[in-house]
């Protein structure tokens, strides 16, 4: 699945902070998904992918055409491990709340429109937005409360966008009750 394989790679492109992977990076990732690397050959031609060093018509080095792929993916593997049950996005949430301007302002919101906007009832959908917004709002301090903020605001903006109702959201301690306008 090429979409599962993108989202590999931006997650470790993101935990790694790098922006190439090697190939004993995709020989990895590779294997993780029980795949060979003549096996993901196909898939490393995407037009959102890059590759570099050709070598006798191997691959041995390959980067996302743009940051925000890179962003984007990463998103959505969090999205994935939210929905499926995963519990590595708890690790993820907390192991990179200072992370990167990027987290804040892309991924935080990226996933959080994944959600919004992924397949199952409604029910279902909120039941994962509840999932990320408890997590993520217990890795929120008090000292950062402008940045808090603005992570806030860009994800209720997610929501909007979505058609999704903000105020089904008044206990999870994102916000308090009645402070955002609809």
């Amino acid at each position: 699945n090429e979409v599962q394989l993108l989202e590999k790679f931006a997650k470790k492109c993101f935990e790694d902070n790098k922006t190439t992977l090697s190939q004993e990076d995709i020989t990895s990732i590779a294997r993780e998904l029980r795949s060979s690397l003549e096996g993901i050959q196909f898939h490393l031609k995407s037009p959102i992918l890059r590759t570099e060093n050709q070598h006798e018509k191997k691959i041995t080095s390959c980067y996302f055409g743009h940051s925000n792929f890179k962003d984007f993916f990463t998103a959505s593997w969090l999205a994935s491990e939210i929905r499926t049950g995963g519990l590595q996005f708890i690790t993820f949430i907390e192991r990179y709340k200072k992370k990167t301007a990027s987290y804040h302002s892309l991924i935080l919101p990226f996933t959080t429109g994944l959600l919004a906007q992924a397949r199952g009832t409604q029910e279902e959908r909120q039941g994962w937005l509840m999932t990320f917004f408890k997590n993520l709002s217990s890795t929120l301090t008090p000292t950062d409360s402008l940045k808090n903020l603005s992570i806030m605001i860009r994800c209720l903006e997610e929501l909007k966008a979505a058609k999704i109702e903000i105020n089904t959201f008044d206990n999870i301690g994102f916000y308090k009750k009645n402070e955002i306008v609809k």
